[in-house]
């Protein structure tokens, strides 16, 4: 299991809540009134913390490693991965208070897989200013808790799970907007809030991101995404750099991780592109902090992703590992059987016919039984390492699209100097 530091995600959680409160604050302060002689102030807004927050972006992420934190892991490589939505859903879902919860996520169909119904949820209980109320009953039930976590999983701790609970009480009078719909929740938490701008209107991008098992197919949709991105740079917005950055974070939502970088670098290139043409101008503050926040979403997923397949890599190595040992467990026995046998039949003149023939007859049978066992188990074995060569593959294409997403990023800051 991933090493992670309780005390240092807690606090995390701590520094975030709060940086949401401040926000949310700061949105119910009422706006100050214009100068102009006879002009009233203009109807505000009901305050809400929307996707667009970037402090809710990272809370976000951080409770999730938290929930995953210590989660049991699965019994074999074919069994799927288990996730806190299972544990949630069954500590909750016979509770009259959040069973409706439960089941809105259970009756969505844009979500398919546990890790999509978990951020679901966990956007309507902030919604609903119940995640800590929720959170503090399912721990309440020690035993279904026991079954889902490790005994040093941080919400087995009665200490750190306090300090999580008071925290996300802390959250129960910020209001939130978090609409699930058209949100791609399988893939990674809304980086945006969806909305339609007047003159800028929301630009769909046509990448299908599939769920390919083959190896192959991640680049081959990087490539398609930088073609198809590069052919429609006219349309993301013309000489509007906002709408450039509203339809990236669009793109983001729906594409693979190997297609991000790609994303990346064209919207790099038309932000250069603009500055290139209007000689003196700059990129606006907020739309170069936004690309920061972009590569630092880049570096994040590249970061997860390398640490999801280092766990597959390792996984498999220890099956073929543990297979080898049987099969020379068994090659042994096999050894220690032939043995026997050749000794049963020096000494078979000395039993009766019938005794040496039935004692014969079973160890042979054995023989066959243990020579089966291990073919059985070198064709696993066979099939485990093409896996990991595989996987080893994936991790050097990864590799050369971070190197490529490093190149730009320095590309990015070596013009920035220059300008």
């Amino acid at each position: 299991m991933e090493v992670v530091h309780c005390e240092k995600l807690l606090d995390e959680i701590k520094g975030l809540v709060k940086e949401i409160r401040e926000h949310f604050d700061a949105l119910q302060r009422p706006p100050a009134a214009t100068s102009g002689k006879g002009k009233a102030a203009p109807d505000t807004e009901p305050a809400e913390i929307t996707d667009d927050d970037t402090s809710l972006q990272k809370f976000c992420i951080t409770l999730e490693k938290i929930l995953r934190h210590g989660i049991k892991e699965r019994l074999t490589i074919f069994a799927g991965q288990r996730d806190y939505w299972k544990y949630l859903s069954q500590a909750l879902e016979t509770t009259r208070s959040f069973a409706t919860p439960v089941k809105t996520v259970q009756d969505m169909d844009e979500v398919q897989s546990s890790l999509g119904r978990g951020r679901a949820l966990v956007r309507i209980l902030l919604v609903d200013h119940g995640l800590a109320d929720a959170v503090q009953h399912a721990l309440s039930d020690s035993k279904l808790t026991s079954e889902w976590y490790q005994g040093d999983a941080l919400l087995r701790n009665d200490k750190h799970s306090g300090r999580l609970i008071e925290q996300l009480y802390e959250l129960n009078d910020v209001n939130f907007l978090l609409p699930n719909d058209g949100q791609r929740l399988d893939s990674a938490w809304p980086t945006f809030a969806r909305r339609t701008f007047g003159s800028s209107p929301n630009v769909p991008i046509s990448i299908n991101p599939g769920r390919g098992s083959q190896s192959g197919q991640s680049a081959e949709l990087g490539q398609a995404a930088l073609g198809e991105l590069a052919v429609d740079e006219a349309s993301a917005g013309g000489d509007d750099v906002e709408a450039m950055m509203l339809w990236a974070d669009q793109g983001m939502q729906g594409m693979e991780r190997s297609c991000w970088s790609a994303l990346h670098f064209v919207l790099h290139r038309m932000l250069c592109k603009k500055v290139d043409d209007e000689t003196g101008s700059d990129i606006p503050e907020q739309c170069s902090q936004r690309l920061k926040e972009l590569t630092a979403l880049i570096m994040m997923a590249r970061d997860n992703w390398q640490k999801d397949h280092d766990q597959q890599l390792a996984e498999v190595q220890s099956q073929c590992d543990t297979l080898s040992a049987l099969v020379e467990e068994r090659s042994n026995t096999e050894m220690a059987l032939r043995a026997e046998l050749a000794t049963m039949r020096q000494n078979g003149v000395t039993f009766a016919q019938g005794q040496s023939i039935a004692g014969i007859d079973a160890l042979q049978t054995k023989l066959k039984q243990a020579e089966k066992a291990r073919d059985s188990g070198k064709q696993v074995i066979r099939a485990l390492e093409q896996e990991r060569d595989d996987l080893k593959k994936e991790c050097a294409k990864l590799q050369h699209v971070c190197w490529l997403s490093s190149v730009m990023c320095r590309t990015c800051r070596s013009r920035r100097h220059l300008q």
